[in-house]
């Protein structure tokens, strides 16, 4: 189960990353123009439940594997999401753009700590 978990986890943080890509697409495509917006208008539909939903999995994957909270790489990980999601809603709630450029920087953060965690986990 930690493993199904850890994995689903993986998946939904590929499925956040589209968002921007899906969001750039529907901008500079000529060909596809139509069907990166509809893509993109899902994706940004479904982009918070997703954040949610992989905090949460994030959060019992480690209570699972851990048993409790220590200092970890998949601790690390997880707080990056979690400033990401506070970031946002600093974002949403003050509309200061500053916010959100922020967001992105720390998805960049959090893929790259993401890749720590799979292949050099008990770094820390």
């Amino acid at each position: 189960m930690i493993t199904v978990l850890g994995w689903s986890g993986v998946v939904l943080l590929f499925v956040l990353g589209t968002h921007y890509v899906l969001r750039k697409l529907a901008k500079s495509s000529l060909t596809y123009h139509g069907t990166f917006k509809q893509l993109s208008k899902l994706s940004k539909k479904i982009h918070p439940f997703i954040g949610i939903l992989l905090l949460a999995i994030g959060l019992l994957h480690g209570n699972m594997a851990l048993g409790r909270l220590v200092l970890h790489t998949g601790t690390i990980l997880w707080s990056s999401v979690l400033v990401m999601f506070l970031l946002i809603v600093l974002f949403k709630s003050l509309k200061k753009g500053i916010f959100l450029k922020m967001h992105r920087v720390f998805a960049v953060v959090t893929f790259l700590l993401l890749g720590l965690h799979l292949f050099a986990r008990n770094i820390v």
